[in-house]
């Protein structure tokens, strides 16, 4: 499972390479705009780190280069004026939607003849999976905490 994972990521990180040479972004600022355009309620660094499990340091240095290419503005929150909201550019607009393109046409061929009722079955474990990986993450974050799975 771990290979196919890796082969996919790789097939997208291959697959963005023109967007990337024409964007001057790293393709975790692609998946940071790609994640901003898709998130009703995340807009902050915390919501990405949370989300896909990147470091601060990480993050910080990607919206700054995405702040600093255009990409992003920051935005103070109202209610915690240490929190900041990234709201998208145009051009950060554009670059998502760049992304989303492409991400979803390498969906299409690691999906393709694969039946619904094998997507479905292929999401629901992949869902149990999910909640797994939470489960040891907070496992290995409390040494002597245990969680049943459900």
């Amino acid at each position: 499972m771990l290979y196919v994972v890796n082969r996919a990521r790789r097939l997208l990180e291959h697959a963005c390479q023109d967007l990337t040479r024409q964007s001057g972004l790293r393709k975790v600022e692609l998946d940071i705009l790609y994640f901003l355009s898709r998130s009703d309620t995340g807009d902050t660094a915390r919501d990405i780190i949370e989300s896909r499990n990147m470091s601060k340091a990480h993050i910080s240095k990607s919206v700054d280069n995405l702040r600093r290419t255009g990409c992003v503005t920051l935005r103070e929150d109202t209610a915690d004026r240490r929190c900041m909201h990234l709201c998208l550019t145009e051009k950060g607009r554009a670059f998502a939607a760049d992304y989303a393109t492409v991400v979803r046409r390498i969906g299409r061929q690691l999906m393709a003849g694969i039946t619904l009722q094998e997507k479905q079955a292929i999401r629901s474990a992949m869902e149990k999976i999910r909640r797994n990986i939470a489960a040891a993450d907070i496992t290995l974050s409390h040494p002597g905490h245990t969680e049943e799975t459900p």
